[in-house]
């Protein structure tokens, strides 16, 4: 029910032409085709002269899937793509029939070649494959319905860099030592401090290997674990000795890993959950330091004693050390709540999964 497009041309014989040229790094870069003349060219391209669907050949995982609607004048591909065309079957529909990840081991288990990066598959294992197909109205329909899905991750994803960016600004401008500037605009003078004038480190007690579980009552988060899935527990019964009688975080204070990829952090939200020692601390402090300007805070903060070092691991004395500028406390919340928003923004934005449960 579908064919290949057989045409082909030599670009070289065309050198100040200018093609529209479908390629795997076009591909890869947004899915946009290059504007080239011919003698950029230096291979025989296929000729793409009406619509189509593009399947790369080369490393099917890769999913190289172009629905190309109504090519221009001079449009041509890769030789590493097999271009599509059907009278009867809907090409948007097909386009997400083979984005399924069960087409996709299908082209994995029919590939060879010399290497898992050389490995291809040929046209005809493509165009003999045997998929279900409703009647071509309901192809219509279900191909509109994911076009429209597709649409809306991709506003939802230029949403996201653009909170990630306004985030990046914000913080620069809130806490870089280069702009002060940002300070007038508050009622108070900011005060230079060390964190450690304002509270210490604290860390829950150690807990050894033997008093884990692969199930259980109550999550142990090692650093491996830490902001993920847990994959040890501990028991309830000590989990509620060491949470009455050793360091306990408050709800709303910031974990922070102090090593493997240090700085990262995570905030504390009540649940009953139990971290590593030394690897996973906080900073417990009073009333006068907000912990969503903390964590604020920490997403652009330089610790001390450790810029241009190879240091893998995140000492007490270079979290106390750190240098922290401090407006008045309802300020500090007024900041922390604008971070606080736009990181609920950017979650937002983030999570788009839809479209994968539905193929």
């Amino acid at each position: 029910m579908c064919n290949q497009l057989t045409g082909a041309i030599n670009p070289q014989t065309r050198p100040n032409e200018l093609f529209v040229e479908y390629s795997m790094p076009a591909y890869d870069s947004g899915m946009k085709p290059n504007i080239v003349y011919g003698f950029t060219m230096n291979s025989t391209r296929k000729i793409v002269n009406e619509s189509c669907l593009l399947i790369n050949k080369l490393n099917v995982r890769k999913k190289r899937i172009w629905y190309i609607k109504n090519p221009t004048k001079n449009a041509v591909c890769s030789a590493e793509f097999i271009p599509l065309y059907s009278d009867d079957i809907d090409l948007l529909f097909l386009n997400y029939v083979v984005s399924r990840d069960s087409f996709t081991n299908y082209l994995e288990d029919c590939s060879s070649g010399s290497s898992n990066s050389q490995k291809r598959v040929t046209p005809d294992i493509i165009i003999e494959a045997k998929v279900f197909l409703p009647v071509k109205d309901e192809q219509l329909k279900i191909g509109r319905y994911f076009q429209k899905i597709d649409n809306l991750i991709t506003l939802h994803q230029r949403k996201y860099f653009n909170a990630m960016n306004i985030k990046k600004i914000a913080l620069l401008k809130f806490f870089s030592t280069l702009s002060h500037e940002i300070y007038r605009q508050f009622t108070n003078s900011w005060e230079q401090r060390k964190l450690g004038e304002l509270g210490s480190v604290s860390m829950n007690r150690r807990i050894f290997k033997e008093q884990t579980t692969a199930t259980g009552d109550v999550p142990f988060y090692k650093i491996g674990t830490f902001g993920g899935v847990p994959d040890a527990f501990i028991s309830r019964n000590l989990f509620e000795e060491y949470k009455s009688k050793y360091p306990y975080p408050k709800i709303g204070d910031i974990l922070i890993s102090a090593s493997g990829s240090i700085g990262r952090t995570v905030e504390y939200t009540g649940k009953d959950e139990y971290f590593q020692d030394s690897n996973i601390v906080w900073l417990s402090h009073d009333d006068k330091l907000d912990n969503t300007f903390l964590k604020a805070f920490y997403a652009i903060v330089k610790w001390s004693g450790i810029e241009g070092s190879t240091i893998k691991r995140l000492y007490n004395d270079n979290i106390l050390n750190t240098e922290i500028k401090l407006p008045s406390v309802n300020e500090q919340q007024m900041i922390g709540k604008f971070f606080y928003k736009l990181d609920n923004l950017i979650t937002l934005h983030q999570h788009e999964n839809l479209k994968g449960g539905l193929l």
